[in-house]
């Protein structure tokens, strides 16, 4: 005759106290977020940890003992697991536009174009900003800081033009131009309310 296993011991051997808090959280409330968040699981998180905590066998079965312990009916047991498997996480998420900048190739010879037009921009800009400043020592001191700004930048604008002679055929990698494009973002209102129900998790 085959020995029954222990599924109940087998449960406690193959999760974690922090799982099993969240089982005995979840079998008080019957609340999965809250039950994630007593088992000590962050707020941003927690509702997408629960919906993944509920499918581990080991923590289903752990709550299926506890609730059948407590007396709790097997068809009741049954037909909460059933509405937990219908659960949609995408309940939980809005699209969003966000500002994506990609990376593209650009020819090396456009890159040095292209920087030297933004270190002629920035110098014109601050011979023109001095121009407006009147008090002699606060003119000195703009000069100053202004020139210790274009340092790098003209340092930076002579190591891309000896690249360029070295390699006249060069790209580079850069950031594109930018642009909206949807992405999906959890909502934490939804996320966060217990009271907001998109089917089982908050019943």
């Amino acid at each position: 005759m085959a020995k029954q296993i222990d599924t109940h011991k087998l449960a406690l051997e193959n999760t974690t106290p922090q799982q099993r808090k969240f089982a005995e959280a979840f079998c008080l409330s019957l609340n999965a977020t809250k039950a994630a968040l007593t088992a000590g699981y962050s707020e941003k998180t927690a509702r997408q940890q629960a919906s993944r905590l509920l499918t581990n066998v080991y923590i289903k079965t752990l709550i299926q003992h506890s609730l059948a312990a407590a007396g709790a009916d097997p068809g009741e047991i049954a037909a909460r697991w059933d509405r937990i498997a219908r659960v949609d996480l995408s309940d939980f998420y809005t699209r969003q536009p966000v500002e994506y900048t990609p990376k593209i190739e650009k020819p090396l010879r456009e890159v040095v174009e292209e920087y030297r037009r933004y270190v002629e921009f920035e110098e014109a800009v601050s011979i023109r900003t001095e121009a407006l400043i009147s008090e002699p020592k606060a003119r000195s001191k703009f000069r100053k800081r202004q020139r210790q700004l274009a340092v790098p930048r003209e340092i930076k604008l002579l190591r891309l033009e000896m690249e360029l002679e070295n390699d006249p055929d060069g790209v580079r990698v850069v950031d594109g131009p930018t642009r909206l494009r949807d992405e999906l973002r959890l909502d934490l209102v939804k996320a966060q309310d217990p009271n907001w129900t998109p089917g089982l998790l908050h019943e």
